[in-house]
């Protein structure tokens, strides 16, 4: 599956989440997968031994990628799984995703295994995936997990809103199946609140944005691990620092 959109991301904090929360329930319904409550989301981030993907985020690079694969609760090799591609280039973002079990996926990138029921077009985007992994000598860097509050438009504009916090981090144990657990680098009360459309944001979404004076932002969770030990600083400071980036 193939997703095209525009993103848009905006620092929270707990006063201004509650308030545009209630608002953004009057008006848009849950996911289908949520129900109306948050639900946790961790990822395997893959990069090179240098952390190349990791410092093309940092350097907001025109041109950059992620390869992650994607797990929602609790880890099973029997459950699904997510092999995602996720490309950004000029502000517009394409998502790639495989839908594998975990097991399947995992042999994946261990091994090049491809299961031999796969339809033409996932055959080729597993191939992609084993593509980058070779090429640019990829392996699983960090596990990112949060919980994730979201909403869905059901129109053709593909409009998504999701409330993300409780972001933790770590840079090793690296299996999916070991739990959601790290280091935490968000202050418990941040909130990202992210922006995902085909098309230009529906009129009732850009009134509360305009209402909450919410201001763009580039933040990349992924960005808030902290492989550069030339920063000598907190990683909560961090997270402040680079969500800021694009002010300066």
């Amino acid at each position: 599956m193939t997703l095209e959109r525009r993103e848009y991301k905006y620092i929270l904090d707990a006063p201004t989440r509650a308030a545009l929360e209630d608002e953004v329930r009057a008006v848009l319904p849950p996911d289908i997968y949520s129900g109306g409550r948050a639900y946790t989301i961790s990822s395997a981030y893959f990069d090179d031994p240098h952390r190349r993907l990791y410092y093309q985020t940092i350097d907001r690079e025109q041109y950059r990628y992620k390869l992650r694969l994607r797990v929602y609760g609790e880890a099973e090799y029997d459950h699904d799984s997510f092999f995602e591609i996720k490309s950004k280039h000029m502000g517009r973002s394409e998502k790639r995703r495989l839908r594998l079990p975990l097991a399947a996926n995992e042999r994946l990138w261990l091994d090049g295994t491809m299961p031999d029921n796969l339809s033409p077009e996932n055959r080729k985007l597993a191939g992609d995936i084993i593509g980058l992994i070779h090429r640019d000598d990829l392996a699983p860097s960090a596990v990112v997990s949060y919980e994730r509050l979201a909403f869905a438009g059901s129109g053709d504009e593909r409009l998504r809103v999701t409330f993300d916090s409780a972001l933790r981090i770590r840079t090793d144990d690296l299996d999916l199946t070991r739990g959601s657990g790290g280091r935490r680098v968000m202050p418990d009360d941040m909130t990202v609140l992210e922006i995902k459309s085909g098309r230009n944001l529906p009129l009732m979404i850009t009134r509360l944005i305009g209402k909450y004076g919410l201001k763009n932002v580039s933040y990349s969770k992924y960005g808030q691990t902290v492989f550069d030990e030339r920063k000598e600083i907190p990683t909560w400071t961090i997270s402040r620092e680079f969500s800021q980036a694009s002010d300066r």
